[in-house]
């Protein structure tokens, strides 16, 4: 019986780098998507009210906040993101799209994350490969 062939763990520790990369890719593009493609504007909002959605493994939240936009209408929307300690009654400051004013992000959230998981992505790899290179290296000299 022919035994499966086992990955090297840097090979998953590669793949857990991409997987970061991938996430900052991903929250890079609703960054730049909601600050330079949309006609997107900020705003000051105030949550009205917090779901909380009880899971297994962890508890869901919505977040349903209300705000004025800049042509002085209020508007309510589905926050993108919950950061503990929100409460109901809290001001936070969004982005949202002019064009759809129900379609919002928390302004902070996306730069923020793609930035860590970027930073992270990238240190997992480059650490990989300098132990790759290194075990290389001791191959060669024996």
């Amino acid at each position: 019986m022919l035994k499966k062939p086992k990955w090297p763990l840097s090979v998953y520790f590669l793949m857990l780098g991409a997987v970061f990369i991938f996430g900052c890719v991903y929250h890079g593009w609703i960054a730049v998507d909601f600050y330079f493609i949309k006609n997107s504007a900020e705003a000051q909002a105030t949550i009205t009210l917090i779901e909380i959605i009880e899971k297994s493994k962890a508890d869901e939240h919505i977040v349903h906040v209300s705000f004025l936009t800049d042509t002085g209408m209020t508007q309510t929307g589905i926050l993108d993101t919950y950061v503990e300690n929100m409460a109901v009654g809290d001001t936070i400051k969004i982005i949202y799209n002019k064009d759809n004013p129900s379609e919002i992000i928390l302004s902070w959230s996306s730069p923020l994350l793609a930035v860590v998981f970027g930073a992270i992505g990238l240190l997992i790899i480059i650490l990989t490969l300098q132990h790759l290179r290194r075990i290389r290296k001791k191959i060669q000299l024996s």
